[in-house]
């Protein structure tokens, strides 16, 4: 039997949802998953114990056999102060409504805009069982189907009655005693909702006063069905044996022990937010592994895939021109480095080891959610739809065997030749200025980048030697802080008299100061533009807390 939560209120989620892990197991509960479609969800998570998120529904959509539902309302007015507020101080950086930041309270809930984004939500949420949109309904229509939206659930409480839930919980589920829920604040910087003017009291009670009469109906299914509910011999026999409640996200695939996975990691370079980046910034995802036996032909890859279950971008090793061996007895680390030029959505990274091109030879592991990452914001221009992402491959010297174009098994590397450069003529410029910035701060500026020249400029990572847009720090009197900086994959190629415009991707000096921006292109493994000729552009730039 497993558990669905669906539309848990983040005061009581912390909570419950760090009482649940303790109880079941931390890898038995799913990630949050945020308006997720309920049919993805049940595909993406097939071994977790307990789906845990706010999720979308189609009317008339059911759970399949072997799920218990649960939800939980929280009193109207204090939901919404709390969501106000989480939402204007304690989201993620990137994540947050800038209309938000710049209103007070007062402010804010005189805003026929953000009033109506926050009216009756959790009765909506409910209704939409029945109706696909229910802010249309009358009040009294809305009421009725999230009531009924609402009894669709087999365990149903309140914020207020949490200790009570667990307690349900631990009787339903026969869980120890010694699982002890713990208060756990997740907003800061809250007013309590009595020391509200009360014109503000007024405005949030009456956005929510049919949220407010189905907490109440809450409240009486609490008694009515949760205090009563009690498993069938029908849903007992679903119950899965004690000793397999464990979490393993491990595809069926027969596994050498040759190679040992000792871990995925996926970073942004730079972002200090380890797994939430930015679309357009370069993602790292390092694959650190232990050879127990020797092999001579190996092959390392990574698979993307989105949330729903979409599969977005695939590569190996091998691919990509590697022909690896490892020694016995030693660890050893592969790098695949690739700008994320992705849209905002939450990824999971699959990884493999085998021989050859694929792991039906022979594999020595395949493990499916090793790692996950967010994109939360995007550097310049968003975009829609789907790309091809150009990996380049970090390798140490102890594994590789060639790297070569063609190799003696007949591989060969397919890619564009682009020769030194010799005749570098050209020119970047701002179009945007820089205003202050925090210590270490991410950013970008959009550039205009002209080829004076008579070469033609290839970017992008697929190219030997291509060309990146980068910078460099200066002080105010012109002595270099930073020379070497982050680069941005550009795609294509700029020919002789042509210009083009990008984003051009900057983190600022960790330290405060006055600044100067120096923006250039280099030519990786041959030269930096500005020590050919090229002109630069120059920025002066505050970094201040």
């Amino acid at each position: 039997m497993k558990l669905f939560f669906d539309h848990i209120p983040k005061t009581a989620g912390t909570s419950l949802r760090t009482f649940l892990e303790e109880a079941f197991g931390v890898g038995m509960v799913s990630p949050l998953l945020s308006y997720l479609k309920l049919d993805h969800a049940l595909t993406l998570y097939k071994q977790e114990k307990i789906l845990w998120g706010h999720f979308d529904f189609i009317p008339g959509q059911t759970l399949p056999a072997g799920y218990i539902s649960a939800t939980m309302l929280r009193e109207p007015a204090e939901r919404t102060l709390s969501d106000f507020f989480f939402s204007k101080f304690d989201v993620f950086p990137f994540q947050r409504d800038a209309k938000l930041n710049e209103l007070s309270i007062a402010e804010a809930f005189s805003d026929q805009q953000i009033l109506f984004s926050y009216s009756n939500t959790q009765s909506v949420h409910f209704a939409r069982f029945y109706h696909p949109n229910p802010r249309n309904l009358s009040a009294n229509e809305l009421l009725r189907l999230a009531k009924k939206g609402l009894e669709q659930y087999d365990l149903v409480g309140t914020t207020e009655r949490i200790a009570e839930f667990c307690d349900e919980l631990r009787r339903i589920f026969n869980l120890p005693k010694d699982v002890m829920l713990k208060k756990l604040e997740v907003t800061s910087r809250r007013p309590i909702f009595s020391d509200l003017p009360q014109n503000i009291q007024k405005k949030i009670q009456e956005i929510t006063h049919i949220d407010k009469q189905l907490w109440e109906y809450a409240n009486e299914l609490f008694e009515t069905k949760t205090k009563r509910f009690f498993f069938t011999e029908k849903d007992l026999s679903l119950l899965p044996a004690k000793e397999n409640n464990t979490f393993a996200a491990v595809t069926p695939v027969v596994e050498d022990d040759a190679i040992e996975l000792l871990g995925v990691r996926v970073r942004g370079h730079p972002n200090p937010y380890r797994c939430r980046l930015l679309s357009g910034e370069e993602i790292v995802i390092t694959i650190t592994f232990r050879c127990h036996k020797d092999v001579d032909d190996l092959t390392i890859g990574y698979s993307i895939h989105h949330d729903s279950g979409l599969h977005i971008f695939g590569v190996n090793t091998r691919l990509m021109g590697y022909n690896l061996k490892c020694k016995a007895g030693n660890d050893f680390q592969v790098k695949f480095a690739f700008p994320g030029n992705l849209g905002i959505g939450k990824y999971y990274v699959h990884v493999s080891a085998h021989t050859g091109l694929t792991h039906l030879e022979r594999c020595f592991f395949w493990r499916e959610k090793a790692a996950f990452f967010q994109i939360v914001g995007c550097l310049g221009i968003p975009f829609e739809g789907l790309v091809r992402l150009m990996p380049v491959c970090h390798i140490g010297d102890e594994l590789i065997i060639k790297d070569t174009e063609t190799q003696a098994n007949g591989f060969k590397i397919v890619g564009l030749n682009n020769p030194p450069l010799t005749d570098i003529k050209g020119s970047i410029r701002a179009l945007t200025p820089i205003p202050p910035v925090l210590p270490g701060q991410q950013f970008s500026i959009l550039v205009e980048i002209t080829n004076d020249g008579k070469e033609e400029w290839f970017f992008g990572t697929e190219p030997i030697r291509p060309v990146h847009i980068s910078y460099h720090w200066l002080d105010k009197n012109e002595n270099i802080v930073i020379w070497d900086g982050h680069r941005t994959y550009l795609s294509g190629s700029l020919p002789q008299g042509a210009k083009i415009r990008a984003n051009a991707f900057v983190e600022a000096p960790k330290q405060e100061g006055e600044f100067i921006l120096e923006l250039t292109l280099v030519q990786e493994a041959v030269c930096w533009f500005d020590q050919k000729g090229f002109k630069t552009c120059r920025l002066n730039c505050r970094v201040t807390r």
